[in-house]
């Protein structure tokens, strides 16, 4: 069993105190589009993700594994995902598997105004018409096209052991 130890999240002024597996590699990230933030509110296999207004520690904050290019919803271990992907494809999350070239994503651009791109292919998380609840999907990746465009927002992970 791998040994927890108890981390603190800081995200704007909010602290929260969990208990998550260690690793040197994690590292926490809300995106934001246009002031709404994604989100994975369905904590299960084939839960929907979409943009809201507030990054509620619970829903919209990820872990970034670089080493494998997943991206972990906060909680239980369930990954962004892009089912089938495709032209106006949905995102939803689903079981991590780091074997899933539907799992696997990487930044396109520098500092924090990034697009979000499923890894080997042209698309890129897309937060069409933007609004509380409005859907993420995949479409063609433009680099000019704001609504692919977020704000990356780092989180600090302090270890309290």
């Amino acid at each position: 069993m791998k040994k927890l130890k108890k981390i603190m999240f800081i995200a704007s002024s909010v602290f929260i105190l969990c208990t998550q597996p260690a690793k040197a590699q994690d590292i926490y990230y809300a995106f934001e589009n246009n002031g709404y933030f994604i989100n994975a509110y369905i904590h299960k296999d084939s839960g929907n993700v979409n943009m809201w207004h507030s990054a509620d520690l619970r829903d919209g904050i990820w872990t970034w594994y670089g080493s494998d290019n997943l991206a972990l919803a906060y909680g239980p271990d369930l990954c962004l995902n892009a089912f089938n992907p495709g032209q106006s494809s949905n995102v939803d999350v689903y079981t991590c598997n780091r074997n899933d070239p539907e799992q696997h994503w990487e930044f396109i651009g520098k500092g924090s105004n990034i697009q979000i791109r499923l890894k080997n292919t042209n698309f890129c998380l897309n937060a069409y018409k933007v609004h509380n609840g409005s859907n993420l999907n995949l479409y063609k990746c433009n680099s000019s096209d704001p609504e692919q465009r977020f704000n990356v927002q780092k989180h600090l992970r302090i270890p309290l052991d």
